[in-house]
Order: C-alpha cells, then sequence, then structure tokens
C-alpha cells in the first residue's frame, strides 16, 4: 500500500470511529457524515484548512494516429494504436521519462512522450524497470498446422494427440491470447497466455468455427483449452528427437553422404530439422514436411531452451517445466517488433541472391511492407519473404523497421 493509500485507509477509519462513539448526537453524525461525503468526492476539510487530493496524471495523445507498444522504445511489438486526443492515465515510466506506462482500452502499454501532451502533477510517477526482451534466434517457422498424411521423423504421422509421439508444438506469436474452454469467441477464458518464445504447447486437436481455425492445447498448472490458430506457430517437437537449427545458412541439403547432389533446397538461418542420425562430420535430418537429407555438422546448432528440449526423450510434461501467466500483469511482457522492410522507390526487384547479378523473382511496388528473414553479414541485402517465396532486396531501396538485431545473418 502506498503512502497515500495509507493516509485515506486512516482518515476514514478514524472518521468511522468518531461516528460510533458520538452515540445518538445526531447532530454531530450528520456533521462528520458531511465530512466525510467531501473526502469521498476529492476534498478533505481539515481543523487547520482545505487539502486537495492529487489527480492521477495523465497524457494527451498530440498526433493523429500513436502506437501503444509492449515495452519503452520502437523496437517493441505494438499492442494498439491510439487516435488523436485520447487520455491516457499514467502507471509508470521507463529511467529517463522518455516513454510512460499507460492504461489503454486494450491493456496497459507503453507510449512515446514525445507525442502526448502531459496533464497533472509527474512528481510521484513510479519509475519501472522492464525486462529485457529475448531476441530470438528467428522467429519460428510457420508452416500450418499438422495434417495426417505427411511423413514424421520417425516415418508414419503420429496421431494429433499423442503427447508420446507428438510432432509438432504450438509456440504464441502474439503478445497475448486467451485460452478459451471452447473453440469460439464466446467460448469461457481459462487464463491468458503470454509470449515467450521458449515456451510451447502439446497439440490435442483442432477445430474450425465460423470460419476460424482453433487449436487445443495443453497448459500445464492451468488444464486444456483452446487458442486461435493464426496466433500460433508451429515449432518441431523435441519430445522423440533432437530438433536441430540452421545457424550458418544458406545450407545445401545432400542426398546422401558424399553426394554433391545439391537437387533439394537450400536450408536458411532459422529454419528448424529432426536429427535422425550422424556420420562423421554430416547429420541427417529431416525436415517437417518430410524431406529428408545430410547437413554438414558445422551449419546446424542443436536447439537447446524450449520446453519439448527440456523435455527430450520424455513421454509427460512436468509442470516445473512450463510457466504460464494465468495472473494479469500491470506490465505487459516486452516482445521486439519483427523485422521488416518498407520498399523507398517506385518499384523494387526481388533476386534469387544479395547482389544485382542475380536474377530478379518478383518486382513489388512501392511502400509495399515484406517480412525479413535475414541480412547478408555486410548489411547491404536483406533476404525477405512473400507470395514470391523467399529473395533478396538491397538495403539501398527500403527502409528497415523492427528489431535489427534480431534478424539472423546469413554468411552468402
Amino acid at each position: 500500500m502506498s503512502y497515500s493509500e495509507k493516509a485515506e485507509f486512516i482518515l476514514q477509519y478514524s472518521v468511522f470511529m468518531q461516528i460510533r462513539l458520538l452515540g445518538g448526537n445526531l447532530v454531530k453524525k450528520i456533521a462528520l457524515l458531511v465530512v466525510l461525503l467531501s473526502f469521498v468526492f476529492g476534498t478533505v476539510i481539515y481543523a487547520g484548512g482545505v487539502g486537495q487530493q492529487l489527480e492521477i496524471p495523465l497524457l494527451v495523445v498530440n498526433t493523429s494516429f500513436l502506437n501503444a507498444r509492449s515495452g519503452p522504445g520502437p523496437q517493441f511489438t505494438v499492442i494498439t494504436t491510439l487516435v488523436g486526443g485520447t487520455e491516457l492515465p499514467v502507471l509508470g515510466s521507463n529511467g529517463d521519462q522518455t516513454w510512460y506506462l499507460v492504461t489503454t482500452a486494450d491493456g496497459n502499454a507503453w507510449v512515446d512522450v514525445s507525442f502526448t501532451l502531459a496533464r497533472g502533477s509527474f512528481a510521484y510517477v513510479p519509475e519501472i524497470e522492464v525486462p529485457a526482451a529475448p531476441v530470438a534466434l528467428a522467429t519460428p517457422l510457420t508452416i500450418g498446422l499438422p495434417g495426417t498424411g505427411s511423413v514424421s521423423a520417425g516415418g508414419t504421422q503420429p496421431a494429433i494427440g499423442s503427447t508420446s509421439d507428438e510432432r509438432y508444438r504450438a509456440v504464441l506469436q502474439v503478445s497475448s491470447v486467451n485460452l478459451r474452454n471452447r473453440p469460439a469467441e464466446q467460448g469461457g477464458v481459462i487464463a491468458t497466455l503470454f509470449r515467450n518464445d521458449a515456451l510451447d504447447f502439446a497439440i490435442l486437436g483442432m477445430a474450425n468455427t465460423a470460419g476460424v481455425n482453433w487449436v487445443q492445447i495443453v497448459v500445464p498448472n492451468v488444464g486444456i483449452g483452446w487458442i486461435e490458430a493464426p496466433k500460433v506457430a508451429m515449432r518441431l517437437s523435441a519430445i522423440n528427437y533432437q530438433v536441430v537449427i540452421v545457424t550458418a545458412g544458406p545450407a545445401n541439403l545432400l542426398s546422401a553422404p558424399g553426394s554433391t547432389n545439391a537437387s533439394l533446397p537450400p536450408l536458411f538461418n532459422g529454419e528448424e530439422a529432426f536429427l535422425i542420425n550422424a556420420s562423421g562430420n554430416l547429420y541427417q535430418v529431416e525436415l517437417g514436411n518430410g524431406l529428408s537429407g545430410w547437413l554438414p555438422v558445422n551449419t546446424v546448432t542443436i536447439r537447446t531452451g524450449t520446453t519439448s528440449d527440456v523435455l527430450h526423450g520424455t513421454t509427460q510434461v512436468a509442470a516445473a517445466d512450463v510457466t504460464t501467466a494465468a495472473q494479469s500483469s500491470p506490465i505487459p511482457v516486452p516482445v521486439l517488433e519483427a523485422g521488416r522492410v518498407v520498399i523507398n522507390t517506385s518499384y523494387q526487384n526481388v533476386r534469387t541472391g544479395p547482389g544485382p547479378q542475380y536474377a530478379s523473382i518478383a518486382v513489388v511496388a512501392g511502400g509495399t511492407e515484406l517480412p525479413v528473414a535475414g541480412v547478408t553479414e555486410d548489411a547491404l541485402w536483406y533476404l525477405v519473404t512473400g507470395d514470391f517465396g523467399q529473395g533478396w532486396v538491397s538495403q539501398e531501396f527500403v527502409v528497415f523497421r523492427g528489431a535489427f538485431s534480431a534478424v539472423p545473418v546469413i554468411a552468402y
């Protein structure tokens, strides 16, 4: 309880006890009741004068639209966009008072003070220490929900819902999501889950309600519930097979040890595969789509730290292995904004490699936003994704947006 809250409580309790002690003196009771009511409505009358309660400081949005983010900086994800004139109660500030944590209709979020007008006294606004946002190796590959016909690392597609034979796990791709008791927006909320790229959940099933795909997951310490499929990505599960991540891509997937056949598609940084076998300096791997081959050991790293990595070789999910934010927090979980580029010329070629000597696979119009999958070591070319698949654009003709520190470097 803060100092002001303690003062209010003491004063209210004091007035209440005085009214009781007055017994049957109705006139004195009414007089003290007036004092109490004046306190409730904002003015407290003391014997020596009038004391005013401090109002909650406000920030007023002073631009047409203002992004409110999960952390105090432009590199964090946008929680909501506020229109000009919106009044925002202030909860706290960062170290240098350039960003403030405020209350919005969509929950608490951070805003840049330079785009607001201050109202009230900020002398007692607390400073809030914000935990550092995790920098993921790469955004988990969104490959769609597992079907029934693809080939698994063991040779056959496991049955959905079998935790001992699971192939995929769900990982959140949004700041937060409600876990519901049925696959519908009207379903009751079991808990609110917050994004943490190290956490993933066993999948029990899928459903489609009113055109929306839903995934049924298991959340330890909470229970079984449903979340919208577009808000998750499928990560390879390491329960039965260790998972490797490409860290020195592009890496050619070879058809056999000693083969020079590079007809199979290359793998880029951040792509995952099951580790099936090893021979010398090569790993035999299988991709999520069932395609298998061999990769040099020095092009991949064995994945560690995710829920299923910790549970590798087990058939049960221990409660201690997964934590969930079932209780709401006044401070949003900081999540770095995914990297993207905006085309800054009338038309831009997307090429097969990082250089003007490579063939153009698409031409995109100015203003187009493209997700960034990687960057060259000299930061002159970005690997982007779109309807054309994957290709390269020159940094000279684009504007980068998001957290550059989270973009994997691709040795080409």
